[in-house]
């Protein structure tokens, strides 16, 4: 299932983005879990406007997300020259700096993390795990209340 595919320019619309999304994971994650999930997903976004597309108001950032019966997929790509890092996983940043954790953190959360040869664009998965499963089944949704 879709949840959104859209263009977006600004921080602003990345948030009003995230809010309309989030409510429609409640039902796969615990409150932690999707929070974790949020911050993941918040660092890729401003990543790509903030050094992808280098907060140029002109540029797009492209983000897609997917739920499916096993897993959510949210690719984020952008329309800068993208990055080449040395190794695929990337070592936790040295806490005295301001800058530096959006790789480590979206490794840390997600269950997968991928880039193209370009490194502009990306994706983030997230396994529905049997706990996040058991959340799902236990929860009800907003239709199922009514």
């Amino acid at each position: 299932m879709i949840l959104t595919d859209i263009e977006l320019q600004t921080p602003e619309e990345f948030r009003m983005m995230m809010e309309g999304v989030r409510p429609k994971l409640i039902p796969y994650f615990d409150p932690v879990t999707l929070a974790m999930v949020d911050l993941a997903v918040t660092e890729c976004l401003i990543n790509a406007w903030e050094h992808g597309n280098r907060m140029d108001p002109e540029k797009h950032v492209f983000v897609s997300v997917t739920l499916t019966p096993k897993r959510l997929w949210v690719r984020i790509a952008d329309e800068g020259p993208g990055f080449k890092p040395a190794i695929h996983h990337i070592a936790c940043p040295d806490a005295r700096k301001e800058c530096g954790r959006g790789l480590y953190l979206m490794q840390e959360i997600m269950d997968d993390v991928k880039w193209n040869h370009h490194g502009n664009d990306f994706l983030l998965v997230k396994n529905l795990t049997w706990a996040n499963a058991t959340v799902q089944q236990t929860r009800k949704t907003p239709q199922e209340t009514s």
